[in-house]
């Protein structure tokens, strides 16, 4: 069975083919995961990820069909409450008892509820709605920090201008990152898989945020931020870390660290990390 993205699985309307892309993507890490026996940690922030962006997506599509006047609206957020909801229950089972929940189980019910849903359930609205570029314009403004903070300060961050480096010797990390990072907008990302080469990449140029691991090979993130501070280079610095007790805060912080964010992580704490240590910027869309 192939279980990658394909043309088939194509609408035709751009932003809801690109968030299709993106839980495609974010299904396939988890498969990586399991491949690669990663700790439950990395595996469970792919989840958790994958349910922010079904929160998104579902958000998007419910707007596109109601204002398209789809006449069946109802089922169809109907089938949205019952998927949400498993994938809900998955995520909280995993995190709070990874040993019990089987990989296999995980990889099915997503690829079923993907492939399944998509073809049989999404592609009958497509004619109804394709002429409709204006809403396709109108949704694509929709973010996630729209619908996963809610009532909630506006993060100002205005993602597309942001220069990202990613520092971590873990390739699956890596691909999550570089999944919620560009599905936020960023376009100069740079990757970075140990310290070493993180270092190279600053010295082609300057960043505004480094994303940085606690734990590597060549050297620990805590080296990595001394020598980037007593280098001058006061660049807001995300540290992450399985570590999240207030001691390690601080050993972190007073290393130079804006913030520590704990794994496993979500799609919107990394949003929000990333956000609190930027500086205060105009509402822009993303």
């Amino acid at each position: 069975m192939d279980m990658r993205w394909g043309p088939k699985y194509e609408t035709g309307i751009a932003v809801i083919d690109k968030d299709h892309r993106i839980l495609f993507d974010l299904f396939e890490q988890t498969q990586q995961c399991v491949d690669d026996g990663e700790e439950s940690f990395v595996l469970g922030s792919v989840i958790a990820s994958l349910l922010d962006y079904v929160r998104l997506h579902f958000h998007r599509e419910e707007i596109l069909l109601d204002r398209c006047g789809y006449s069946a609206l109802g089922a169809h957020q109907q089938l949205h409450v019952e998927l949400k909801a498993a994938v809900e229950l998955i995520a909280q089972r995993f995190k709070d008892h990874p040993e019990r929940v089987g990989v296999r189980e995980i990889r099915n019910f997503l690829w079923v509820w993907l492939s399944e849903h998509i073809l049989g359930e999404d592609m009958p609205y497509v004619g109804v709605c394709m002429p409709r570029t204006d809403i396709h314009e109108e949704i694509a403004k929709i973010t996630l920090a729209d619908v996963l903070n809610e009532g909630k300060k506006r993060m100002c961050c205005d993602w597309p201008s942001l220069r990202v480096l990613v520092v971590d010797d873990n390739a699956n990390f890596q691909r999550l990152f570089k999944t919620l990072l560009l599905a936020f907008g960023v376009k100069d990302l740079r990757l970075a898989g140990s310290a070493a080469e993180g270092f190279r990449k600053l010295a082609h140029g300057p960043v505004d945020v480094v994303i940085c691991d606690w734990l590597m090979d060549d050297m620990n993130g805590l080296d990595f931020m001394k020598t980037i501070r007593e280098s001058g280079d006061e660049t807001p610095i995300l540290i992450l870390s399985g570590f999240g007790d207030e001691a390690f805060r601080n050993k972190a912080c007073n290393s130079g660290a804006n913030a520590v964010l704990e794994k496993p992580i979500s799609a919107n704490s990394f949003l929000q990390a990333v956000s609190g240590i930027l500086p205060e910027a105009p509402p822009v869309e993303i």
